[in-house]
């Protein structure tokens, strides 16, 4: 099996590089917000009336990471301690252990500026029962003056809370639409103090009404709405959109297992749109399509599953002739009394997610539900990563065509608690993740779709032709902007003449054959014999996602590098396997730069012994000709690829 380890040394000057030829993954669309995912802000929050509270936050970068938290509360905000985060770990928050009992909203930042994920699950103690239920939702990035949220009933035993933070230094003044179900919209002001969370009942406003939300700002706010039923013994909630779309995903849904499933379609616009439901199932059987439906104006709509597709588990993909929003509530009775969970929809589908929240301990099962919407099958990648960030597990599968696939956190991580990443392992088709968790034998409950940042692109990054008499080499970096490893990074040249006439192509690899996030690495492109009619080239770029990441066993532990008689610019030195295993055939890859930090060439050799042992060490020269920049070399990066 082939393995990586990357060093990057560096000399007199720093490594610069710029970006071009955006090439590879699709990017993401982010149905909560577009600010960096380093950034999260919960609007709900209770540590009073009998609830409790739990943050969780995923770290899935490779690094350790410090966390700011500020608890926004009625009376003003409150600053929490920093707190540190293991690479690629879960870490969990209580926060009545600071703020006693209270309501609040939470922001949290990520001070190295790096993705992070933050979600908040709250529970509580059914009346008159030793059960207890609770919901939770993902987080948002960013505050927005427009909110949408499809669910919201103050009908049929329900009560209704909108809850809106202002992370703002003046007070919010919104407008609060209800598009009320067989009736229309009626709106309302309200205001809300700076730096504060404020909580609005639906009741209060409109009475016993089965309605969808919309909130309106002069300020950038977040909202989420939170819902109770039979004296509170039922409770779930999500968070808004800000982006109606004329398609909407629900991973989660089913109607056996004694299960209620409702989707709300939301129809914000100021005209009649026809809805479009197709229900995808996890026996990965032929997906199954509602009959059609017409929504008025700023209306809502609730549609039961049980009656159009009983006794399944499903996904939905809900598609519109004009922009709306979807949700999802579900149902259930373990024989204690009725509980619930709901969550906001999808517009799009992504290659990667996070969802902070997990556990298999204590009585707590975490199932991860993953749609595929292609139409093609699908290869997956599902890791769970611990508290420690070192006892952490994945395991691959693949998802048919159009079709729904439910995986028990228990199975491959019993009695431990954990986030979860799932990736699409395959380009070009994305997926829809959600995760679902129950409690106390499932008296309770909770559900939120999962967290995909806006990914980045495997792109060319620096290129530079050195032509001779007879040859042309390319010589060039790729980076790996995207959250995943890649490998099997292929560089194809494609060669023209003035009049755009295809005379020639060639391609290449990587030198470094396994890319982390973050990671770049050289590559040389040949061309033999290059023709008189020879004007220009183009550069096109594949990859695939790999399972594993880089393996960072063998190291330099010397470098220099001089000049000799013939303008042939030398690194030698020596490297070393730190690791406990022998690796083959290590590569001693170069990118050499000018002073201006441009680059002039790459070049890869190996070290002098074929076979390292654990422990052991080999030494290495690398050289290039005059004509590939000898003379102008101001600094030069080392990177190592081996064998195992």
């Amino acid at each position: 099996m082939e393995v990586l380890a990357i060093l990057v040394l560096m000399m007199m000057s720093p490594f610069v590089t710029s970006y071009a030829f955006e090439q590879g993954l699709l990017a993401t669309s982010n149905t909560f917000g577009d600010g960096n995912s380093s950034t999260w802000y919960l609007a709900e929050g209770s540590t009073a009336w009998g609830f409790d509270t739990v943050i969780s936050i995923e770290n899935p970068n490779l690094t350790g990471v410090t966390c700011s938290i500020t608890f926004m509360t009625t009376t003003g905000p409150l600053q929490y301690r920093d707190i540190g985060l293991p690479s690629q770990s879960q870490t969990t928050l209580n926060p009545r252990d600071f703020l006693g009992e209270r309501d609040f909203s939470t922001k949290i930042q990520c001070k190295e500026g790096k993705p992070i994920a933050v979600d908040r699950s709250m529970y509580w103690s059914c009346p008159g029962t030793t059960q207890t239920e609770g919901h939770g939702s993902l987080g948002v990035t960013s505050p927005c003056k427009c909110w949408y949220l499809a669910e919201g009933s103050s009908n049929w035993g329900f009560e209704c809370w909108l809850l809106i933070q202002n992370p703002n230094s003046s007070p919010a003044n919104c407008a609060i639409t209800y598009m009320i179900q067989g009736e229309g919209p009626r709106t309302f002001n309200k205001v809300v103090s700076a730096n504060s969370r404020a909580t609005f009942n639906m009741a209060n406003d409109i009475g016993a009404k089965d309605a969808s939300i919309k909130v309106e700002s002069d300020k950038a706010i977040i909202a989420e709405r939170a819902m109770y039923r039979n004296s509170r013994r039922c409770g779930h909630d999500s968070i808004g959109t800000t982006s109606p779309s004329t398609t909407y995903f629900l991973s989660e849904g089913t109607t056996a297992w004694g299960f209620s499933e409702f989707i709300l379609v939301q129809n914000p616009n100021s005209y009649q749109v026809a809805v479009y439901i197709t229900y995808m199932q996890s026996d990965f059987s032929e997906p199954v399509q509602k009959p059609p439906f017409t929504m008025p104006a700023n209306s809502r709509q609730t549609i039961k599953v049980n009656d159009d597709l009983p006794d399944r588990d499903l996904s939905a993909k809900v598609q519109a002739s004009g922009p709306i929003i979807a949700e999802r509530a579900m149902y259930w009775n373990n024989g204690t009394g009725e509980a619930g969970h709901a969550s906001i929809g999808q517009p799009s589908p992504n290659m990667i997610y996070y969802l902070p929240d997990g556990q298999s301990s204590q009585g707590f099962e975490t199932w991860t539900l993953v749609q595929n919407p292609n139409n093609e099958m699908v290869g997956i990648k599902v890791s769970y990563l611990t508290p420690s960030g070192k006892a952490n597990v994945y395991f691959t599968d693949y998802i048919p065509a159009q079709s729904r696939a439910t995986y028990n956190m228990a199975s491959n991580l019993p009695d431990s608690r954990a986030s979860s990443k799932v990736e699409s392992l395959d380009v070009g088709m994305p997926i829809m993740c959600e995760r679902a968790m129950y409690f106390g034998n499932r008296s309770g409950g909770h559900n939120t779709i999962g967290y995909s940042p806006k990914q980045g692109n495997v792109l060319i990054a620096e290129e530079r032709p050195i032509k001779d008499e007879t040859s042309l080499w390319i010589h060039g970096v790729v980076e790996n902007q995207t959250l995943q490893s890649v490998m099997c990074v292929h560089i194809a040249a494609t060669f023209y003449d003035a009049s755009e006439r295809v005379i020639g192509s060639k391609s290449g690899y990587t030198n470094l054959s396994v890319m982390d996030p973050e990671d770049y690495s050289p590559f040389r492109v040949l061309f033999y014999d290059v023709p008189a009619s020879y004007h220009h080239y183009s550069l096109a770029i594949e990859y695939q996602i790999s399972e594993t990441q880089r393996n960072k066993d063998v190291v330099v532990i010397s470098h220099q590098h001089y000049t000799d008689t013939y303008g042939y610019y030398h690194v030698t030195g020596t490297i070393k396997n730190n690791g406990k295993r022998t690796h083959d055939y290590s590569e001693v890859c170069i990118v050499y730069r000018d002073s201006s930090g441009n680059l002039l060439s790459t070049y890869s050799t190996f070290g002098e012994l074929d076979s390292l042992a654990p422990g052991q060490s080999t030494s290495f020269d690398a050289s290039i000709p005059p004509s590939w920049g000898a003379d102008k070399v101001s600094s030069y990066t080392i990177l190592i690829s081996c064998e195992s």
